[in-house]
């Protein structure tokens, strides 16, 4: 059984360039690639405040929307202390009609420390602004005559047009480590990402609270899929990847160990055997990360996926 036949086959948008040079030529041939070749989904994620050049997800999805036809479109993920529900719920909408309905909508709480070094965020409530958050894009998305009234909003017989093209709204897929995060991604959305910062180990044990919450609240494990964000480097030369590996987690994550304990490097067989190892601990969907060298590291993946 190939690698193709255990998970579906995700892929980032480049977004983050740590040499300072957006390159919009790249973007779009990853993405066209990554439609023509069949690929499940293309994916963006959110980074306001950095050193590193990184592209507002939104804004990029919508351009990618119009160089694309097949390919699903993913955010993984947005932390909603820092974004409007109402404001939001009017990009999902619009995004989702932009894209002929290919939107995947990640959501998180974020940490504690949520935008260091910004003021005006509700840090302490974070937790109550992604729920209530929530619920207030539901009845926007869902409902002609919205009337919500929580802690944080309110609405009083409002409507939002257009509401979202996929019924009831785009999947809402969470980003979750802790026991109690995970049960509020079983309780309020569709589906899961480990997060590329997370050890396999870490997954694993992950991937066990997910099923026990699902079993717990009467969730079908069918229609709630499991994805793992995996930052990889092929390279027959294994310090050269490393390499790559900890300057881009330098940059990105300040924190160049965590590269060393979190991603996969080294010649094609070895990265894909490990690959392996964590479709059959639970990932139905691998959103494969290279942190240099994309679109040779796309081609191969085409290949090992069996899509060209």
């Amino acid at each position: 059984m190939s690698l193709g036949d255990k998970a579906k086959l995700g892929f980032p948008v480049p977004q983050i360039f740590i040499d300072g040079k957006i390159d919009i030529h790249l973007i779009h041939r990853v993405a066209e690639h990554a439609d023509r070749f069949n690929f499940d989904s293309l994916w963006v994620q959110e980074q306001q405040i950095g050193t590193a050049p990184s592209l507002e997800p939104l804004t990029l999805l919508s351009s990618l929307a119009n160089k694309t036809q097949n390919v699903k479109l993913g955010v993984s993920v947005l932390v909603m202390a820092r974004h409007d529900p109402i404001q939001l719920a009017k990009q999902v909408a619009s995004l989702d009609h932009l894209s002929a309905g290919r939107l995947i909508l990640g959501l998180g709480a974020g940490s504690k420390d949520v935008s260091p070094g910004i003021t005006g965020i509700q840090k302490d409530k974070r937790l109550l602004r992604l729920t209530e958050g929530l619920n207030v894009m539901k009845s926007l998305w869902t409902s002609n005559e919205s009337s919500f009234q929580g802690k944080l909003w309110g609405l009083d017989k409002v409507s939002m047009s257009p509401m979202p093209l996929q019924k009831p709204h785009p999947p809402i897929w969470f980003g979750a480590r802790a026991e109690a995060a995970i049960s509020r991604a079983v309780l309020h959305g569709d589906g899961w990402m480990g997060a590329g910062s997370s050890s396999f180990s870490e997954f694993k044990e992950q991937v066990q609270l997910v099923r026990m919450m699902l079993e717990k609240h009467d969730r079908d494990p069918a229609t709630f899929p499991i994805s793992k964000r995996v930052y990889i480097a092929f390279d027959d030369k294994p310090e050269r990847a490393e390499g790559e590996i900890r300057n881009w987690f330098g940059e990105y994550y300040k924190n160049q160990d965590l590269g060393s304990k979190v991603s996969i490097w080294g010649p094609e067989g070895i990265v894909i055997e490990q690959l392996e190892e964590i479709a059959d601990s639970g990932a139905e969907m691998l959103l494969v990360c290279p942190v240099y060298d994309f679109e040779n590291h796309q081609k191969a993946l085409t290949t090992l996926w069996n899509l060209d």
